[in-house]
């Protein structure tokens, strides 16, 4: 086969005359200056200063067809001491002359180390063009820059017609060209069809055929050349789908499938997401903040592994529902008119596609997102996510302590004034409370054994700080793991170098410097030291875990500790069930995720959805804020776009709260505001400040207690059946619960209403 260097490349292969030279490539930088560069067809070299984005083109856009395959290549050699990397892909021209993919099959290599990126031409493009990006300084030489054709992955051997597949209620095909789903509700009449989206990868098709339920069907991902089977199968309203690895899949490499593609949707339809407590997104109104790949495998992505559409008008609409999680997301984009779109989006599992993933599509004729819910609880308890509170009682009496509880951190307080804050609230006539900020063994032990009250305190077993940093940094956590340095650190990659860097610490002076991450499957016997130790001394009935749910499951590459995405999720949960299950203690942790409902016992952070927080809101917790932001103030409280998805499908299991750096009283001006969705969603509210501050706060949050409260008293233990909106604004909601308890939140004129009624 012959390699085509770029000096030997000819008018035969170009689209267009373009004003390159065979002696000039042509740069560009976000800096603003671009323009030609000399190229003698054998080597570059270019010098970059700032840290913002560049490009380098060697190529003229080629006319190419689908299944073409090609290797792009090069070497690089570093000319300075900057460690800047390059990253070699082609730009995806589509046949209507727009850009499909400006970033496709990426390869990124640190200056001084060879590249080589090998893809496919994806369906609907014809003409592609090679090319060089990077980010940040640089001073490189390329080298060896060579395109070689790999003749054509589909021949002559490729389907030539769809395959359609009809039930009694729902007819679907699949696509010959790639692998497309469409699918026709017949009882509705609805038909989604893959939409039409700028910058998504689409498969080829291999092989396509009808089976006896269903439809099988051979895809190759141009992107990495991995090949992979999509089985198809339908039962009544619902179409399973499993994807399973063959031929060449171990090439998977660090690229995302997109399969299959995102449906398209319509102005009046509604993106369902449960992000945190649950949000719902018109699809014509794309939202400026905080929505790309929302993970699953995370309490920061989808807590639940579903996601959907339904019409706003009649509740009808589908749901993804996601059976492998751990290694997959939802992707979100615009499509060609501008709507949101979302399918799914599977990662690889340490470079390959490892193992079967599994999903099924449900179609809803009816119901919107509380049919979701419902549909999702029913499968939670399939795979024995569902644990109520009753079942967690059986062995933890003290569990059902947390239901109407609110979550009290007022710190700084000595032992008879921290004393005082409980005497408040019992004699206002709250018996349930968890105190969160610890303290003394005599405080401790004089709370423990009061009724209805759970003491606990703030603990992690994720972050490690290097030992060598100890005089840069101003305090020292007492809580990090570091006697787990350097050996049980998390590796990102297969060298030292790529420990996994957690969270950043202020220094005295300069930059934050980066702790290191504890291997999940190394956390468990320091936990069982540090707190088995300290009850001796101190009697906690309750401890918060700090980011074991709302860090992502992560691969550790380290050697002597291995671990996959799934992997890490069991460590995870072994850890928190030392808390629970091991100590007997109530347990919480950060923002939620559902693998943790059979050891965990609250959240903090479920009702704060996490890319709508205030900035800093981990770091700055004690800071009060007067702005409200945009963004906070539309979506975060924004009652027409909230939803209980958590609490429909969790709320007789877990209890949800808001986060410990965006609690009730963090922004004075929606603190009522916050009490009404307490009240709405049946959940107890968060109050934190410094002891000082108590005294002139006291009155105000036990007037809060009022409306926070009482609904959470009222439904503690029962299932959340229903979430109506009761006005064309949705400013009018109400819930319902197993207990016959009803509650009506009218959120336009401040009102709440709690009513017992038999169901």
């Amino acid at each position: 086969m012959k390699r085509i260097t770029l000096s030997l490349l000819t008018t035969a292969v170009l689209l267009s005359a373009s004003a390159i030279a065979p002696d000039h490539a042509w740069f560009w930088r976000r800096s603003g200056t671009s323009g030609a560069m000399p190229f003698d067809g054998k080597a570059i070299e270019f010098h970059h200063d700032d840290a913002k984005d560049w490009s380098i083109n060697c190529f003229r856009r080629m006319k190419v067809r689908t299944g073409d395959r090609f290797a792009f290549s090069f070497s690089s050699e570093s000319l300075s001491d900057r460690k800047g990397s390059v990253m070699a892909s082609a730009i995806m021209w589509r046949t209507d002359g727009e850009v499909a993919n400006w970033l496709f099959a990426p390869v990124t290599v640190p200056a001084g180390k060879s590249g080589r990126t090998e893809f496919v031409v994806p369906p609907g493009v014809d003409g592609i063009e090679p090319r060089f990006t990077g980010e940040g300084p640089v001073d490189v030489r390329l080298s060896g820059i060579s395109l070689e054709p790999l003749g054509n992955l589909l021949g002559d051997a490729a389907p030539t017609k769809p395959v359609t597949v009809k039930g009694t209620r729902l007819s679907f095909t699949v696509s010959h060209v790639d692998g497309g789903l469409s699918v026709t509700d017949l009882k509705t009449g609805r038909t989604w069809a893959p939409a039409d989206v700028l910058g998504q990868t689409v498969c080829l098709v291999r092989r396509l055929e009808a089976t006896a339920d269903g439809v099988t069907a051979e895809l190759v991902n141009p992107a990495n050349l991995s090949s992979f089977t999509a089985d198809y199968r339908l039962k009544d309203a619902e179409i399973t789908l499993a994807l399973s690895p063959c031929g060449t899949c171990e090439r998977y490499g660090d690229a995302l499938l997109d399969y299959p593609t995102a449906f398209a949707v319509r102005k009046g339809d509604r993106l369902v997401l449960p992000m945190n407590e649950g949000i719902g997104f018109p699809v014509d109104e794309r939202p400026t903040w905080g929505l790309w790949r929302e993970r699953m495998y995370s309490g920061h992505g989808l807590c639940m592994s579903f996601f959907g559409v339904i019409e706003d008008a009649t509740g009808a609409g589908w749901m993804a529902l996601v059976e492998t999680p751990d290694d997959a997301a939802m992707a979100t984009r615009p499509d060609r008119a501008g709507l949101l779109v979302a399918g799914p989006s599977w990662d690889p599992c340490r470079k390959a596609f490892g193992y079967a993933r599994r999903m099924r599509y449900v179609f809803l004729d009816r119901g919107g997102h509380v049919a979701m819910a419902k549909r999702y609880r029913a499968y939670a308890k399939e795979k024995g996510l569902l644990v109520t509170f009753a079942e967690k009682a059986r062995t933890r009496p003290r569990v059902t302590d947390i239901c109407g509880a609110p979550n009290l951190w007022i710190t700084g307080g000595k032992d008879e004034e921290s004393l005082s804050v409980v005497d408040a609230f019992h004699r206002a006539g709250w018996t349930n409370l968890l105190w969160s900020a610890g303290g003394s063994p005599a405080l401790v032990k004089r709370l423990a054994g009061m009724k209805g009250m759970l003491v606990g305190r703030y603990d992690i077993y994720q972050d490690i700080m290097d030992p060598k940093h100890r005089d840069e940094i101003g305090w020292w956590h007492p809580d990090w793991v570091n006697e787990a340095f350097p050996h049980d650190i998390m590796w990102s990659g297969p060298s030292p170098e790529e420990w996994t860097h957690g969270w950043p610490i202020d220094p005295k002076q300069g930059p934050r410097i980066d702790c290191a991450v504890l291997c999940d499957r190394q956390a468990l016997p320091y936990a069982r030291a540090r707190i088995g130790a300290e009850l001796k001394v101190k009697p906690y009935n309750a401890r918060f875990i700090d980011t074991t749910t709302a860090s992502p499951w992560r691969e550790c590459w380290n050697p002597a500790h291995p671990m996959t995405r799934g992997e890490s999720r069991d460590w995870k949960m072994k850890l928190l069930n030392v808390v629970s299950g091991e100590f007997g203690l109530v347990c919480g942790s950060e923002t939620g995720h559902d693998a943790a409902v059979p050891y965990c016992d609250y959240f903090e952070g479920m009702l704060s959805l996490g890319p709508y927080r205030v900035d800093e809101a981990g770091r700055n917790m004690w800071q009060v804020v007067d702005e409200v932001p945009e963004r906070l103030a539309k979506y975060q409280v924004g009652e027409t776009y909230r939803l209980p998805l958590w609490e429909l499908v969790y709320h007789d299991c877990c209890v949800a709260q808001w986060y410990w750096g965006d609690y009730n009283n963090k922004l004075p001006k929606i603190w009522r505001k916050r009490d009404l969705f307490n009240a709405l969603y049946a959940t107890p509210p968060m109050y934190l400040m410094h002891f000082y501050r108590w005294p002139q706060l006291k009155d105000r949050v036990l007037e809060s207690m009022k409306t926070a409260c009482p609904a959470a008293l009222a439904t503690a233990g029962a299932q959340m059946t229903d979430h109506r909106f009761l006005s064309a604004d949705r400013s009018v909601q109400q819930t319902v619960f197993s207990n016959g308890v009803k509650v009506t939140v009218d959120f336009a004129r401040d009102t709440v209403r709690i009513e017992s009624v038999a169901e």
